[in-house]
C-alpha cells in the first residue's frame, strides 16, 4: 500500500495536470445475452455442458474518454460479460462503429476485454480450439455480442459530458 501511495504522489507531482484535467466522458451499456438454451457454455471445454435457460443477462459496458479540445482524440474501452475478447468479434464491432462514426472509432482506439466468466454461451470465438469445445460457431451468439456492444458504444458516445478522472487506491 505504501508503494502505491508513493507512486501516486510521484505521478501527480510529475504530471500535476493529470489530477485536475477535464475530459469528455461517456458510459453505455448493451445487452449481449444471445441464445440461452441448447448451446454449449464457454470456458470449461465440457461437451455435455449446455445452457438450459437464463439466470442473468450478459452485458457490454463501454467507457469513452476524449480530450475536450480535440474530441477526435479518444479511446473506448469495452468490458463484456464474456469469457474473453476475440479478434473476430472486435473486428466486427469496429467495422460497425466505423460505419456509424466514420473516422472516430478505429482499430487504434477501441479496446475489448472480457470479464472471464464461464457462465455464458460459447461459439463466438474465431479460433479453432474454442470452437471445437463449444460445438462450433454460433452465429446468433456472435451477432448478439456485436449488436449489444455497438449499442453500448452508441450510448456512451451519446452521453459524452465534461468530467474528471481521479486515481484511487484501496486497502
Amino acid at each position: 500500500m505504501l508503494v502505491s501511495s508513493w507512486y501516486s504522489a510521484a505521478l501527480f507531482s510529475l504530471y500535476p495536470s493529470c489530477a485536475l484535467a477535464q475530459y469528455l466522458l461517456g458510459v453505455g451499456m448493451g445487452d449481449i445475452t444471445g441464445p440461452v438454451t441448447e448451446t454449449n457454455m464457454m470456458g470449461y471445454a465440457a461437451l455435455s455442458q449446455t445452457d438450459t435457460g437464463l439466470h442473468m443477462r450478459q452485458w457490454s459496458r463501454a467507457f469513452i474518454v476524449a480530450e475536450p479540445a480535440n474530441p477526435s482524440n479518444r479511446v473506448v474501452l469495452i468490458n463484456s460479460d464474456i469469457a474473453m475478447g476475440d479478434s473476430g468479434v472486435r473486428r466486427a464491432i469496429v467495422a460497425k462503429l466505423s460505419q456509424l462514426y466514420p473516422g472516430v472509432y478505429t482499430d487504434n482506439n477501441v479496446g475489448l476485454v472480457g470479464t472471464h466468466q464461464h457462465a455464458g454461451v460459447g461459439g463466438y470465438l474465431e479460433n479453432l480450439l474454442p470452437q471445437l469445445t463449444s460445438l462450433g460457431f454460433v452465429r446468433e451468439t456472435f451477432d448478439a455480442i456485436v449488436t449489444g456492444t455497438v449499442k453500448a458504444v452508441q450510448d456512451a458516445h451519446n452521453s459524452l459530458a465534461t468530467g474528471s478522472l481521479e486515481f484511487g487506491t484501496t486497502d
